[in-house]
């Protein structure tokens, strides 16, 4: 499966570990004026810690393992939340229609993040995240 978004990861730093694993950060930029960052309180965020591998000539990243240390329960049906890990198991898309998730829509779904597998990409549509163009 191939994973398509259009965001960024501003200077990624990766590095082995003592273990052999190359692990990859980065700075998560965003584009609200200094000003929307100054009242939020916060500008921007680090990536997680994600794990590089090659294979086949492929370069693939995968979240650290030490994050599944995060998980405390399933949740089934309609969740609402800041942060939420959602593990989607055999995917199967054989028709080639869409199957995902809405995530942090906004009450009145004006802003929202879309993420689905439309036949074997993942897609992070982020076209509508944010009524901020800036």
């Amino acid at each position: 499966m191939r994973c398509w978004t259009a965001g960024d990861l501003y200077a990624p730093q990766a590095w082995q570990d003592d273990t052999g694993r190359w692990l990859l950060i980065g700075w998560l930029p965003e584009k609200r004026s200094v000003e929307a960052q100054l009242e939020a309180g916060y500008a921007g965020c680090m990536s997680y810690a994600r794990e590089l591998s090659l294979e086949n000539g492929v370069l693939k990243q995968r979240p650290v393992r030490q994050l599944e240390g995060l998980r405390e329960q399933r949740l089934k049906g309609v969740l609402s939340g800041a942060a939420l890990e959602i593990r989607v198991l055999e995917p199967k898309n054989d028709a080639g229609q869409k199957f995902g998730v809405k995530l942090r829509a906004a009450p009145d779904n004006a802003e929202f993040t879309l993420v689905y597998l439309e036949g074997d990409e993942l897609v992070i549509d982020r076209r509508h995240s944010s009524l901020n163009d800036t």
